[in-house]
């Protein structure tokens, strides 16, 4: 997915990715703390416990699913929709989760979501969903994104614990809020351009009105 669009040449255009934002991201990719997260990954990726969590997704990884959808819907998905993709079947015409754990995380995650909605202040959608997935386990992972998880959240404060019962804080990770923030301007601007695109189409149905009175006018006087 974006290692993908990282590996391509500076002057091919990736669609769903502008360039100034390609360009940070690839810095980014560049230090020492996105380089040791990277091997802590692919080590999740060998070991990424699947231990109570059922999927409907077979042996496909959660970074397989993940650029698929980018592919399918020409965007970037949330923590919350690749966790819907990854933990969903279809039973008759309808898609449902498959089992409780991952129905109950769906639950908290959708209340959350909603409450948020509610008292209109903006939350991140990935916050979220991590609140309702219950944090970051001890081996740093999201329950339900697997080895995906780095995608989306990144370790903050001190490093190091003082007891093992001590929670490490997660949030939402540089790569996705610059995501977020890029979708969103990119809604931003495509209802932009609608309004522009009706506001041409009035003025050029005013400017036919005005020079049908013009000719009856003109017509009328002769």
């Amino acid at each position: 997915m974006v290692s993908k669009a990282m590996t391509r040449p500076e002057d091919e255009i990736v669609p769903w990715l502008p360039t100034p934002i390609r360009s940070r991201l690839k810095a980014f990719r560049e230090t020492e703390d996105f380089k040791n997260r990277s091997r802590q990954n692919s080590i999740n990726k060998r070991t990424g416990p699947k231990a109570g969590t059922v999927h409907a997704a077979g042996s496909i990884s959660a970074e397989q699913t993940a650029r698929k959808m980018v592919i399918r819907d020409n965007k970037i998905p949330t923590a919350a929709e690749l966790f819907e993709q990854i933990h969903t079947r279809k039973k008759g015409n309808e898609k449902v989760l498959c089992d409780k754990r991952t129905k109950f995380v769906w639950d908290e995650y959708q209340r959350l979501k909603l409450n948020a909605s509610h008292s209109g202040v903006e939350v991140n959608d990935d916050a979220l969903f991590l609140q309702a997935a219950g944090g970051v386990n001890s081996k740093g992972l999201v329950y339900g994104l697997g080895n995906q998880t780095q995608a989306y959240y990144e370790r903050v404060g001190p490093s190091t614990q003082s007891s093992s019962s001590t929670p490490i804080a997660y949030a939402p990770s540089m790569y996705a809020q610059i995501v977020s923030h890029l979708q969103k301007s990119e809604e931003q601007l495509n209802a932009t351009r609608e309004e522009l695109t009706r506001t041409k189409e009035e003025v050029k149905q005013t400017k036919d009105v005005i020079a049908r009175i013009e000719s009856r006018f003109g017509s009328s006087s002769s």
